[in-house]
Parts: structure tokens; C-alpha cells; sequence
């Protein structure tokens, strides 16, 4: 689950699978559990009073150089939601995951608290948070200052998030279909093969849609 704090790209996709097991944890009745049991920063599992090791190592090396405005994702320490509040067994798929919306809603609390602090002692804007299968925030800001965040003892890991662009001209390379085709010699060329996309929609409102949109509308 995600909390968002502006508008934004959806970076990655999650399993069926793992996306079904975390919908689940915010069904059912609660389970007794008040928001004072979560962890601190200092509490969560791998943290220490003080920063351990070498905090370099804790940058993704396409950030050890940057410069100027970046957008990064910083993972916290300890595990998400899902893997923390669920038993052994429901994590082997050999049960069905158990009702822990409290716990889930106070971890997600403190999520939220250490992404207010990341953002405000680096000057960063906050874009979004994750506490279901990883614990961390998106922040956009100076990378010097993001940087120095790998001091703190609640920081796993700062990675770069790239904006991604969806494209299929290189489909063919990657699946080596036309190759395959011509090797097994099918016969099959598609010539008379008629195809139905079945779509929800489109949304017009989208920003590569504009001027489509502007034109059909003159």
C-alpha cells in the first residue's frame, strides 16, 4: 500500500500473489493492538542507537556522484507490514493470511512519521510512502543533503528512481519471435488474422493526449 502525497508515476507492479496478501490485511476486524506498539526508528529490527558500518555503502552507486534535484527511494530498516504481522506458516502460502489491520495501520503510522523526518532533514519534498512489503519513502530533492540521510540509523538503502517510458520497439529483439517463426518455418505470417483489442477506455484527460484531445474538440 501506498500513501500518496502527489501526483506520480506508478513505478513498479506487484504479484497477484503478493498484492492479494497485503489487500487482505486491511479486512476483517481488527486485532488488538494500539498504535503505541510500534517501533521507533530506533526500535525497528536492524537499527541501532548509531550508524553501523559504512554509510556509503547504503547509496545506490548511481547516486554517489549526483547533483542538484533528484527523486530517490529511501528504504527504512525492518520488515514490511505483510511479512512482519503475518505467521510463518501464512508466509509459506500454507494458510490464509490473518486480519492485522491495527498492527498494519500502526506500522504504517511510523512509516509515515520517519518519511516526514527523512524529507524535512534533507529539505526533500515527500512523494509517497510504502509500508505493506517494504518500509520506505519517495523524495524529491537536493542529493547532497539526500545523501547524507545514509547516516541516519533507520536508513537501509537510498536508490534513484528513473522515470520509465512504456515502448515495444524492441519487443521483437527481446523474444526473438520473427527469428523463432523463420527457424521453425510455421508458415504462419499473420495475412488474414484478425485481432480485437478489448480495452476499458482511454482517458483523454492524459498528458500525451492533449493536443489529440484539443484538436478533436476545434
Amino acid at each position: 500500500m501506498t500513501t500518496p502525497h502527489a501526483p506520480r508515476r506508478r513505478m513498479k507492479a506487484v504479484g497477484a500473489t503478493g498484492l492479494s496478501a497485503a489487500l487482505a490485511l486491511t479486512l476483517g476486524v481488527p486485532a488488538t493492538f494500539s498504535a503505541a506498539h510500534a517501533q521507533s526508528p530506533q526500535q525497528v529490527e536492524g537499527s541501532t542507537a548509531s550508524a553501523s558500518g559504512d554509510a556509503a555503502s547504503r547509496i545506490s552507486p548511481g547516486l554517489q556522484k549526483a547533483e542538484g534535484q533528484i527523486t530517490v527511494y529511501v528504504q527504512f530498516k525492518g520488515k514490511g507490514a505483510y511479512e512482519q504481522t503475518q505467521s510463518a506458516a501464512v508466509l509459506a502460502r500454507k494458510e490464509a493470511p490473518a486480519n492485522r489491520q491495527a498492527q498494519v495501520q500502526a506500522i504504517a503510522a511510523q512509516v509515515q512519521s520517519q518519511a516526514q523526518s527523512v524529507a524535512a532533514a534533507s529539505g526533500s519534498k515527500l512523494m509517497y510512502t510504502t509500508h505493506n512489503a517494504m518500509r520506505g519513502a519517495a523524495i524529491t530533492g537536493d542529493a547532497a543533503q539526500i545523501r547524507a540521510l545514509a547516516e541516519r540509523p533507520d536508513v537501509e538503502r537510498i536508490s534513484p528512481i528513473i522515470a520509465k517510458e512504456r515502448m515495444n520497439s524492441g519487443s521483437e529483439i527481446d523474444t526473438k519471435t520473427l527469428a523463432t517463426w523463420t527457424r521453425e518455418n510455421t508458415g504462419y505470417t499473420g495475412k488474414g488474422v484478425k485481432i480485437a483489442v478489448v480495452d476499458s477506455g482511454v482517458d483523454y484527460t492524459h498528458a500525451d493526449l492533449v493536443a489529440p484531445v484539443r484538436w478533436i474538440r476545434t
